[in-house]
């Protein structure tokens, strides 16, 4: 579908925010320790309020250490603990089920402060 952005809040009743950044706030270490920060998820789920339902699933783990944090494990590059298929299996059934019922998905891709 073309034009969809920006999203009108209530065109879609039921939204998937799907991958591993998408409720985690990866701003890197030069940007210090903000106060607040806002998600992907929190953000489109604060937009549309009560307009529509919006999910999360995970999709995958890029990495087995890796906490969800800007601020956690940056410094240990060295000490990847990479994920398998096999790993993230459950996490992949999730998010093609989680999709599957809803009327727009936004993926939530990318590194993490791992590498």
């Amino acid at each position: 579908e073309n034009n969809f952005l920006p999203l009108q809040a209530g065109r879609y009743k039921n939204i998937a925010v799907i991958g591993p950044n998408a409720t985690v706030c990866r701003l890197g270490n030069y940007s210090g320790m903000p106060r607040h920060t806002v998600s992907l998820f929190e953000g489109l789920r604060n937009y549309v309020g009560n307009q529509a339902t919006v999910v999360h699933a995970e999709g995958c783990r890029i990495a087995k250490n890796d906490t969800g944090s800007s601020y956690k494990n940056w410094r240990y590059v060295d000490e990847v603990e990479f994920t398998t298929v096999e790993d993230n299996r459950s996490l992949i059934d999730e998010a093609v089920s989680t999709a599957q019922n809803a009327d727009l998905v936004v993926l939530a891709l990318g590194d993490n402060v791992l590498f």
